[in-house]
């Protein structure tokens, strides 16, 4: 009995989130996208992530397991977009080769509300369809919820210069 209701809820998420999948499954470009639940340490959503970023149009982890990511792990998958759950950074700026990754040279991080990323049920197609208009925003158009998803505080992107490191010893 409990597989069985187990089995209709995962078939109804999958069905949610069919639509964004449809239109981004014609998609050529599947960037690498990283989506992290908490920042320090640096730790995958897990769960649902691999269809999540699937049927968003995206590639992720090949561990799809949720877990700590050490350093050298980010680093050689090398993320192309790097999507935040929730408004904590601290501590990302301090990991080895973050300011070398292509999400943050390029300006690709994201900080979005858990709310539209770690809903089970029906909200993992607003999920969905969140993730895919970062990825896609030439084929998903639509305006994104107010403040549900904002671009990276600017200290993400900016190495501090050795001055900065020279004044605070």
């Amino acid at each position: 009995m409990i597989s069985e209701t187990l089995g209709a809820v995962a078939a109804a998420i999958t069905a949610a989130w069919e639509p964004t999948a449809k239109k981004t499954a014609a998609q050529e470009s599947r960037p690498r996208t990283l989506v992290l639940a908490a920042v320090n340490p640096p730790r995958t959503l897990g769960l649902w992530e691999r269809e999540l970023l699937i049927a968003a149009g995206a590639t992720g982890l090949a561990n799809p397991e949720a877990h700590d990511l050490t350093a050298a792990e980010l680093t050689a998958f090398a993320p192309e977009v790097i999507v935040i759950v929730g408004e904590d950074t601290e501590g990302l700026t301090e990991l080895e080769g973050w300011f070398a990754l292509p999400a943050v040279t390029e300006h690709e991080v994201y900080l979005v509300e858990p709310a539209y990323i770690s809903e089970v049920g029906e909200g993992l197609a607003e999920a969905a369809r969140v993730l895919a208009t970062i990825l896609h925003p030439d084929i998903f158009t639509q305006m994104l919820p107010s403040f549900s998803v904002q671009l990276a505080p600017l200290e993400l992107f900016t190495p501090p210069s050795p001055d900065d490191a020279e004044s605070d010893g």
